[in-house]
């Protein structure tokens, strides 16, 4: 993009974002863009690439991001978390899983959860557990 585009861009792996005030400018860049990607046989993924106003929430690296610097999960990734959870106890009871895979696997969702504004939530799904963000190792 810095080459290609001579753009303002934030890029993380493989996703990124470009910034510009004029939306046709948007446009031809995504145009561009996407020549440049299939002579690399890639594509821009369809239904993620949007154009849309900064001050909309927008979904980056697993997050929604809002105006004034706020952050959340979307809601499909804390239905699907819960999921796994409940199936993680399941299996913690019945000990076909130890308490270290647990906490590797809760742990790893609690530090991705943990760039976003997710303090409440959090406490609501760990009330009193290991995870609770109140929680006091004995």
């Amino acid at each position: 993009m810095k080459e290609v585009l001579r753009a303002p861009y934030l890029r993380y792996v493989d996703d990124f974002a470009l910034f510009d005030d004029d939306r046709q400018v948007l446009d031809d860049w995504r145009c561009t863009l996407g020549r440049y990607l299939e002579g690399r046989r890639l594509v821009l993924h369809p239904r993620k690439t949007v154009i849309r106003p900064s001050g909309e929430p927008s979904a980056f690296l697993g997050l929604v991001v809002m105006s004034g610097n706020r952050r959340a999960l979307p809601e499909e990734n804390v239905r699907r978390f819960r999921n796994r959870l409940r199936s993680l106890r399941d299996r913690w009871r019945a000990g076909t899983v130890t308490r270290e895979e647990v906490e590797q696997r809760v742990g790893s969702w609690v530090a991705h959860a943990a760039h976003a504004d997710t303090w409440r939530l959090r406490r609501a799904i760990f009330r009193g557990g290991w995870f609770d963000p109140l929680y006091q190792k004995p």
